[in-house]
């Protein structure tokens, strides 16, 4: 699945920026960040579709080929009694690794997001590092003056 794209950013300025990047394989399992169209970017797990736990209409969702299966740590659920975690084929330019702590915060911090995005994608990035058995540490930063984001913390310890 390797391949070029040309990313184009525009400054808050009005100008505009193309870059190139590759599109690399990341590997089953990986955290990571995905992007649907009308939605911000997300934090989610990279999934094998031959995994038995995949469904035959999970399988034939996916209609380009340059695409990642993704499973996406989707928190407002978490209450509701029969809890199941959304599944989606994204293409693999809306897919970048979860883990450097510029992209990170940035995904945190989009001023784009509706209020109800900035309570739960803080949740889902803790609920990603915590499925890994680690410590969401960039939350913390998200408290600096100007930024404010609720994030839900397990009072059971």
């Amino acid at each position: 699945m390797n391949s070029e794209f040309t990313v184009q950013t525009r400054s808050r300025k009005g100008s505009i920026d193309s870059s190139t990047a590759e599109i690399t394989n990341i590997p089953f399992g990986s955290l990571v960040w995905a992007k649907m169209q009308g939605f911000p970017w997300y934090p989610a797990e990279v999934a094998d579709p031959d995994k038995a736990n995949i469904t035959s209409a999970i399988r034939a969702d996916k209609k380009e080929a340059d695409t990642y299966l993704v499973h996406f740590f989707d928190e407002r659920k978490l209450g509701k009694k029969n809890y199941n975690r959304s599944w989606k084929w994204v293409p693999a330019n809306k897919v970048v690794l979860m883990g450097d702590e510029k992209t990170d915060l940035s995904k945190l911090r989009d001023r784009g997001m509706k209020s109800n995005m900035k309570r739960e994608i803080p949740n889902a990035y803790e609920a990603a590092y915590k499925s890994r058995g680690l410590e969401p540490i960039l939350l913390d930063q998200l408290a600096k003056p100007g930024i404010i984001v609720p994030v839900r913390r397990n009072s059971r310890n």
